[in-house]
């Protein structure tokens, strides 16, 4: 069960299937009982209800399949040209939780859902459009990174290492003002890191 607001982003990987069942379970027993965070999931349901039946349907004759490849290699050349492919955040919503895994002396950027080894050190970053409160505080309750401030910006280390002896999902909890990280505010935002470990 999540006992803080979910992000956009938590609900954008929701719809687009990108969570683990547990999680994805988890955001949607929360949004059952949260009049905003459920709010919010029902509007993006809808969205993408919408989306998927009013689209046109796109019909191309057999004759003209040349001139709509050269637009689409065009367009794709234009896509590469403009976007830098190393970058895996996503700035939509809010706030942010990624990470860094460095595994010996390789670093590595991790997923929503990261395999790390016994022995690996993880920093935390955070992604926010504002100044914010930050704590990290995994599924048990352990308290990884205090309430702490971070400023606005893209993948801000939170100046943390942290060693894992066994997997964990972390809570990243962003609120305007300080707060105790085991009773947020409502009006909190949360995004999760799922770390596995063998």
């Amino acid at each position: 069960m999540i006992w803080f607001h979910v992000s956009e982003l938590a609900i954008d990987q929701l719809l687009a299937g990108e969570l683990h069942r547990a999680d994805e379970a988890a955001i949607r027993d929360h949004a059952e009982s949260c009049a905003r965070c459920g709010a919010m999931l029902a509007d993006a349901l809808a969205v993408q209800r919408a989306f998927a039946t009013d689209r046109p349907r796109l019909r191309v004759p057999r004759r003209s399949w040349g001139p709509v490849a050269a637009a689409v290699a065009l367009a794709a050349g234009f896509a590469m040209v403009i976007t830098r492919p190393h970058e895996a955040v996503r700035t939509k919503g809010g706030a942010i939780l990624g990470a860094f895994v460095a595994h010996g002396d390789q670093v590595r950027r991790a997923a929503a859902r990261e395999a790390i080894a016994v022995g690996d050190r993880v920093e935390l970053t955070t992604t926010t459009t504002e100044p914010a409160w930050f704590a990290a505080v995994g599924a048990d309750g352990t308290v990884y990174v205090p309430p702490t401030q971070v400023p606005a910006g893209r993948e801000h280390v939170v100046p943390i290492a942290i060693a894992f002896d066994s997997g964990d999902t972390i809570a990243g909890i962003f609120c305007e003002h300080e707060f105790d990280p085991k009773a947020p505010p409502a009006g909190c935002t949360t995004d999760h890191l799922t770390l596995e470990a063998p």
